[in-house]
């Protein structure tokens, strides 16, 4: 079990790595191609921190994705089979950890989304450090 697992995960990376890469050089030949003008007032006005943003971050979320992807539907399959095994085992008690992990679905919603407010409210943050950046160096020129 450890060595396929081991090799899944190692594909996977390895698939999200080649994701990454092409995600990166799509941004990189797109920002080539804009005009200085484009550059700043790409995206949402976030200009060349939206387009740092696009090519870091959301390339390593990109890679990421490749990785657990597959625990969608694999993650039912899992918990049934787990739950077929245990029921052979020590009978209709398995069933407590099933409503564990149904009473926290709501919970992990809600943690989700109040990561994902902090994570708007940081790249936000970025996007306005590397815009400042930029015109810092700018002015040095």
């Amino acid at each position: 079990m450890s060595i396929s697992l081991r090799h899944y995960f190692y594909k996977c990376y390895t698939c999200g790595l080649q994701v990454r890469t092409a995600v990166v050089l799509a941004v990189y030949k797109k920002s080539l191609h804009l005009s200085l003008k484009e550059r700043h007032t790409f995206g949402n006005g976030g200009g060349p921190g939206e387009i740092v943003n696009l090519v870091g971050i959301d390339a390593q979320r990109m890679q990421d994705l490749m990785t657990y992807l597959h625990a969608v539907w694999y993650s039912f399959f899992q918990i049934g089979l787990a739950m077929y095994f245990l029921w052979g085992q020590v009978g209709a008690s398995c069933l407590a950890g099933v409503v564990v992990i149904v009473v926290l679905i709501p919970v992990t919603k809600f943690v989700a989304g109040w990561l994902s407010g902090i994570q708007k409210i940081l790249m936000k943050a970025r996007d306005e450090r590397v815009s400042l950046n930029n015109e810092l160096m700018n002015a040095m020129k």
